[in-house]
């Protein structure tokens, strides 16, 4: 079974080496790798020249990730997809332990792993656990941008990927949540719980600019209205996840000490969908109006959300 590597980066010569060499290592070796320098204007071709003899470089006019993938698939022949970001890196077993369960489950169209994030200042490093949920759930939390599914950490069967043409590039900062979900609602899909992918969280990189992410977030939204059904369960479905994705932006806000947006965000939110537990509406604006909470009054809250649920803290 054959792989192909992508690597889209944009003025990335700071870690685009690290991220080719944790491909280079890798027990099982891949087809090709092609790096798609979209329109850098850094050092980064200088960079990958260094591998030319184990890398494929195409450079294109600045066009988005989106579209940097879809080309680096468009000159590639694996049989099966695996992308990773310019500063992210792979475990040296994650395409050995991936293609495994590829090779158990033909029948397989994505297979994806849990990840660490990594501080790029620090380099500290902090596992992010993702439960493995039923299909059902699964489906819902990528839906409502829990991050379930990223490229980095994602391979893709080739036939499903043109099945479904690739990224969407009028999807701005949302076309991986968007193709992700497609594939897991069209083929069956399988994740690994080993954090086999690094990722670098940069503190502003992920609220650098929230109010142009709620915009490609609404356009992601608004593309998959309908995309669960058309009958209530959808429309609570639907509801819920645009507003845990708002809800997250007012939580952004609040890290930032911005309060004035966060509030703005928490408003929308309520609006969209209203009916989350009351305790986690009230641990926003306690924050947003009080600042940051202590951790003791965190674990008081918990505990009140426990008695409110007629469990008992332990």
């Amino acid at each position: 079974m054959s792989v192909s590597v992508i690597i889209p980066v944009y003025n990335g010569e700071r870690f685009v080496g690290e991220a080719i060499e944790s491909v280079l290592a890798q027990t099982y070796a891949p087809l090709e790798i092609i790096v798609v320098d979209d329109g850098s204007t850094d050092g980064t071709a200088k960079v990958v020249h260094r591998y030319c003899n184990m890398v494929r470089y195409v450079y294109q006019d600045n066009a988005g990730a989106a579209a940097a993938r879809n080309h680096g698939v468009a000159i590639s022949r694996g049989e099966y997809l695996a992308f990773l970001d310019a500063d992210d890196l792979w475990d040296r077993k994650y395409l050995e332990e991936v293609m495994v369960r590829f090779a158990q489950c033909p029948e397989l169209g994505v297979v994806f792993t849990n990840f660490k994030y990594m501080d790029p200042r620090t380099n500290r490093i902090k596992v992010h656990h993702v439960e493995a949920l039923p299909e059902r759930w699964m489906h819902e939390w990528h839906f409502a941008g829990r991050w379930v599914v990223s490229p980095p950490r994602t391979v893709i069967r080739r036939s499903l990927f043109e099945k479904l043409c690739g990224f969407d590039i009028r999807l701005p900062q949302c076309e991986d949540q968007d193709l992700f979900l497609r594939a897991m609602l069209t083929e069956p899909y399988d994740y690994i719980k080993k954090p086999l992918v690094i990722v670098r969280r940069f503190g502003g990189s992920l609220t650098s600019n929230i109010e142009q992410l709620w915009m490609a977030n609404k356009k992601f939204y608004a593309k998959h209205r309908y995309t669960f059904g058309r009958g209530w369960k959808n429309w609570i479905l639907w509801h819920k996840a645009k507003s845990d994705c708002r809800r997250a932006h007012a939580w952004a806000y609040v890290m930032r000490n911005e309060r004035y947006k966060a509030a703005q965000a928490a408003m929308e939110a309520m609006w969209i969908y209203p009916f989350e537990r009351p305790v986690d509406w009230v641990r926003l604006w306690a924050n947003i109006l009080f600042g940051q909470l202590p951790s003791n009054v965190l674990k008081r809250i918990r505990r009140l959300s426990n008695t409110l649920k007629g469990r008992r803290d332990v």
